[in-house]
């Protein structure tokens, strides 16, 4: 699966057959992000991309040594099923 990401429109994306799975991510400090919304089109849900996606986004929060604030209840989901992104869960203030 070959996940992109545009930083400057603050997306984790990769095109799937019915169009485009995508994590959306903003800046909350120089050191944290909120990952805000996910989107699967319906007709590509059953392949894992969604989830492949935001544990890519993971790998590269704690590449850049950044935390996560799950915004988005899916995102929260995948982080909530591996505890070994623990260290890079960030809460809201």
């Amino acid at each position: 699966m070959d996940i992109q990401h545009d930083p400057d429109g603050g997306q984790f994306f990769v095109e799937m057959e019915h169009g485009k799975a995508e994590l959306d991510y903003e800046w909350l400090d120089s050191s944290s992000v909120n990952f805000s919304h996910v989107f699967v089109p319906p007709q590509d849900r059953l392949a894992g991309a969604g989830a492949k996606v935001v544990l890519h986004a993971l790998d590269w929060a704690r590449e850049n040594h950044l935390s996560v604030v799950p915004g988005c209840p899916f995102a929260r989901r995948v982080m909530n099923e591996h505890p070994e992104y623990d260290d890079l869960r960030a809460e809201p203030d």
